[in-house]
């Protein structure tokens, strides 16, 4: 990450004092690995509360930027531009693609209250994160806390993103649409594959596989937040803001300056199962 991109000349003496390198490594080791201050404070010989302060104080001088680093599409202009990114980014793409929706589980500490809710099939305790990707797997949308029992379709009845559609926020024209999997469901806004039954014609078949095609930059985005942040393989639920400062500024700031490399995350397969069991249940999303 290029700290000079963050604006650290912009503040005060004592805070350039905290963000000397060895501190700024600290901070990044912090976030690409799930490990405690403590062993921070061990491995950069800095104060335990030194290197906290270090990670708070980076993570607020980040959150400068997010009008510059999130935004979705939301003038036709723009949405024209996106759709014409996803059309660019495939051989058969599918069209008036304004993102790519679906949801992954971070696991988190045991909740003091109502920690049913939060226990998921995996037996562990989690919340979930929808977010929507454009062609370059960046996030212009994060949703963040839905307990771990929550299926696909009611985390998205619940996002902002869909009562922004609702509530005339935000306007979708006519036949562009965000892509989601089999586990949401249909709506005017949301387009979502044909589900299978075991009697799919060619055609239906065809138009599901297109648009798979398309929406594998969502699961994408996740392989490569997953991968760089592995901090969000645990998180304590006295912070549950972190995961939306590093889905939101973080991934996208990375990708912006160095762009994607193609590895996926291999917990992303055990989303996918989750989704597919989802797809059975959730009857709104079928076709006819």
């Amino acid at each position: 990450m290029n700290c000079n991109y963050l604006g650290f000349s912009e503040i005060g003496h004592h805070d350039q004092a905290l963000l000397e390198i060895g501190h700024q490594r600290s901070h990044i080791w912090k976030v690409s690995n799930n490990t405690s201050f403590r062993d921070i404070s061990d491995r950069f010989g800095v104060a335990i509360g030194t290197a906290y302060k270090v990670f708070i104080l980076i993570i607020n001088l980040i959150c400068r930027f997010k009008s510059e680093v999130i935004k979705l599409p939301n003038t036709l202009d723009e949405q024209r531009k996106t759709s014409e990114k996803f059309l660019a980014s495939r051989r058969n793409p599918f069209p008036f693609v304004l993102g790519c929706i679906d949801g992954t589980h971070v696991q988190i500490s045991q909740p003091l209250r109502d920690e049913v809710s939060f226990h998921n099939r995996k037996g562990t305790y989690s919340i979930i994160i929808q977010a929507i990707a454009d062609s370059e797997m960046k996030f212009t949308e994060v949703f963040i806390g839905c307990p771990g029992r929550c299926y696909d379709a009611a985390v998205w009845q619940n996002s902002p993103f869909k009562r922004s559609i609702a509530n005339r926020v935000i306007v979708i024209p006519n036949n562009y649409h965000p892509l989601g999997d089999g586990a949401y469901p249909l709506e005017m806004n949301l387009m979502v594959p044909y589900r299978n039954n075991g009697f799919l014609t060619t055609q239906q078949s065809k138009f599901n596989a297109v648009l798979s095609s398309t929406r594998v930059f969502v699961e994408q985005a996740f392989g490569i937040l997953k991968k760089k942040f592995r901090i969000l393989k645990f998180i304590e639920v006295q912070r549950p803001q972190l995961p939306k400062i590093i889905i939101k500024l973080f991934h996208n700031i990375i990708i912006m300056n160095e762009g994607t490399d193609s590895e996926i995350d291999e917990d992303l397969q055990d989303d996918n199962e989750n989704n597919n069991t989802q797809e059975a249940i959730h009857q709104s999303g079928q076709r006819t």
